[in-house]
């Protein structure tokens, strides 16, 4: 990026969650076999930026064990793609493809419940290390650097 783009995104965190949107955005669309009406494609980016946001702001514990499960879930996505194409001529997969479907659906939901557990566990922490100077929109949209990075 050129240093113009740098220092803007530098010195306007917003902004960049505003970039890191319409890449999401972008990536949905670009990708997507389905002819969804774009409103509902902006709805499903706008939630999943929503969940990058809860996933950026975890204590380290359910941090990693979001991590865990999301690429449990992938995995398990792709198990399903192959029973589901194996299943329209074999149907003795029909019963491992409701299994997974179960599954994922309810990994699913153990992620989203983690996420906003982990997030209200380290929303707590940060309120009372900052006491009356927390911030709200710093703590969602972030600083450029870690307080404890700084030198």
């Amino acid at each position: 990026m050129n240093c113009s783009i740098q220092r803007t995104m530098y010195k306007n965190p917003l902004t960049k969650w505003l970039v890191v949107l319409g890449l999401i955005y972008f990536t949905i669309n670009f990708t997507s076999t389905s002819n969804a009406h774009p409103t509902t494609m902006f709805l499903y980016s706008f939630f999943i930026f929503i969940i990058f946001i809860f996933f950026m702001k975890q204590g380290q514990i359910t941090f990693y064990l979001a991590i865990t499960i999301l690429l449990t879930i992938f995995s398990l996505n792709q198990y399903l793609t192959y029973y589901q194409n194996l299943s329209t001529s074999h149907q003795e997969y029909q019963h491992i493809v409701k299994q997974l479907e179960k599954t994922i659906l309810v990994l699913e939901i153990l992620l989203l419940f983690l996420l906003f557990i982990g997030n209200m566990i380290y929303l707590r922490k940060q309120m009372h290390d900052y006491g009356n100077k927390f911030d709200w929109t710093l703590f969602y949209f972030g600083t450029n650097v870690c307080k404890d990075l700084k030198k």
